[in-house]
Formats: structure tokens, C-alpha cells, sequence
């Protein structure tokens, strides 16, 4: 279990994050949030890059900055941007990656061509990185946080740049590994965690709320999503969430509290959880 005890980090005299307290278990936790709002600084916390100003974050009931090396070993962490060399091959540098980790030969051997496979990249494991699209790279990266087989796997943003064709094989890669690790993972495609996350987290303002899947948070807009032509007269007490195409014809989907006439009541999906609270400012 990794848990956040009352944390608060602050930046001079602005608090990103202000006194949040939460629970990781097995499974996948997705975190949504605007840019700016505070999700790389709670990865980077919980992956031991800065610290809480107050508060603390364990591991197991233990501080992870008195662990150190102790909980750096059971931790996989992908950032926005990471750092590969062009020269290199995906064999190569996961092998450096490996020697610095201080892992086994032998592991590192078998961990490489295991990796690379479940990415996709076997075919291409000899290949120079320079050559690679920034999917591919994106999918090196993921490997790389998984290399050392790590009980916490923390990922941030990591379907950046990948094509829907790799965004539906990642997803699949983290629900399987999720089985049997703590999987924190944040995103701006809310699509990618609404079907594989037990858990979803937001934060606005520096405060940080946690909701037991995207069900929950779906329901909290029953009777309130609909959709209407996109030439219809709207009511000044509504939200246009966005357009589609619906049987050959554009359609508004909207947030209101009351039925705007000549409107018709759609399920709410996670994406409208966000759009939703993110203007409503809650």
C-alpha cells in the first residue's frame, strides 16, 4: 500500500498541492487534472524527485525518503520526458538502463527481449533509436519503468504520441500488469484509464479527490448530459461539452440541470465528469 499523509508541497508562498491524503493499492490509479494543476508534482513526490513541504508519503507504513534505495528498487517511473541516446538500439539502452539498476545479467538479458515484445518493438531491437517515430520512443520509455519487474509503476502522460492502434495495446499491457502492482498513472485522453482504472483522482486548486472508479463520478451527472441539434436555441444555463456526428447529423452534447426542449438524455461518460467540473471550478 502506498499512502499520502496529509501533504502539502509548496513553491515559495504557492501551495500546488495542499493537504492530501490518499490511499494506492493494487491496481490502476488514474489522475486528471488541467496543465499547471498539480499532477507531475504529486508523481515526482511520490517517485522521490522533490519532497512534501508537510506531510508524508509511505510505503507499507514506511517513510519512502527514509527507505531510499529501499523503495527505489520496488519503483518504476516514466516521466514526461525522458532521456534516451539517438546512437543506441532499444536492446542497448535497455540494457544500460539495467547495469545502472544494478540488475543481474542474465535478468537484464531476459527482461530486454521479454519488454520488447509486449511493446511491440522486437522487430526493431537492433534498430538506431534515431531512426524511431516518437511513438516508438514513448513505447522504449515504457519499458524502460518496467525493466526492473517494479511493484510500483508510476507513468506520466505516458500515451503521449502514441496512435490510437498503440494507446488500445498499452491499456492492455497496464490492466494486465495492474493484476499485481500499484499502478499510478496521469493523463490528459481521459478514454485511456476510464475503462482500466479502480480509482480516479482529481485535483483542482491544490486539493486532491479520490473516487472509486469512473462509475461513481458518472453517475453524479444522471439526467443532467444530453444532446440536441447543433442549430437548436440553447438555454443560457447550460454547458456545450462538444459536437459530434449522430446518424448523419451534427449534435450538441450539453450539461444542464433542467432537460433544454428538444433535447434528448445520454449516458455521461468520465470525459464529461471532467469537462464539467473543470468549468464548474469544484
Amino acid at each position: 500500500m502506498l499512502t499520502v499523509e496529509h501533504v502539502t508541497k509548496r513553491f515559495k508562498h504557492n501551495a500546488v498541492i495542499e493537504d492530501a491524503t490518499l490511499a494506492f493499492s493494487t491496481g490502476v490509479t488514474g489522475l486528471i487534472a488541467p496543465n499547471g494543476a498539480g499532477k507531475s508534482t504529486l508523481l515526482k513526490m511520490l517517485a522521490t524527485l522533490t519532497f512534501p513541504t508537510e506531510g508524508r508519503i509511505c510505503w507499507n507504513g514506511e517513510d519512502i525518503h527514509a527507505m531510499g534505495e529501499r523503495y527505489r528498487a520496488v519503483l518504476g517511473y516514466l516521466p514526461q520526458q525522458f532521456g534516451y541516446y539517438p546512437s543506441y538500439t532499444p536492446r542497448a539502452f535497455l540494457r544500460y538502463v539495467g547495469a545502472l539498476q544494478r540488475m543481474g545479467k542474465r535478468d537484464i538479458a531476459r527482461g530486454t527481449d521479454e519488454l520488447l515484445e509486449l511493446v511491440g518493438l522486437g522487430d526493431a531491437a537492433d534498430r538506431r533509436m534515431r531512426e524511431f517515430s516518437g511513438g516508438m520512443i514513448q513505447r522504449i520509455g515504457i519499458a524502460t519503468a518496467l525493466l526492473a519487474d517494479p511493484q510500483i509503476l508510476i507513468l506520466d502522460e505516458p500515451t503521449a504520441g502514441l496512435d490510437p492502434r498503440e494507446r488500445v495495446r498499452f491499456r492492455n499491457i497496464i490492466h494486465g500488469l495492474a493484476q499485481e502492482r500499484t499502478v499510478v498513472l496521469s493523463t490528459h485522453i481521459v478514454s485511456d484509464i476510464e475503462a482500466i482504472a479502480g480509482q480516479i483522482v482529481f485535483i483542482q486548486g491544490g486539493h486532491v479527490q479520490a473516487y472509486p472508479g469512473s462509475a461513481e463520478l458518472c453517475a453524479e451527472l444522471a439526467g443532467m448530459i444530453f444532446e440536441m441539434p447543433v442549430h437548436a436555441e440553447l438555454p443560457s444555463a447550460c454547458q456545450v461539452l462538444g459536437e459530434r456526428e449522430r446518424d448523419g447529423r451534427t449534435v450538441l452534447r450539453l450539461y444542464a440541470k433542467q432537460k433544454p426542449e428538444g433535447a434528448c438524455v445520454v449516458s455521461p461518460t468520465l470525459e464529461d465528469a471532467f469537462l464539467v467540473r473543470y468549468r464548474e471550478g469544484r
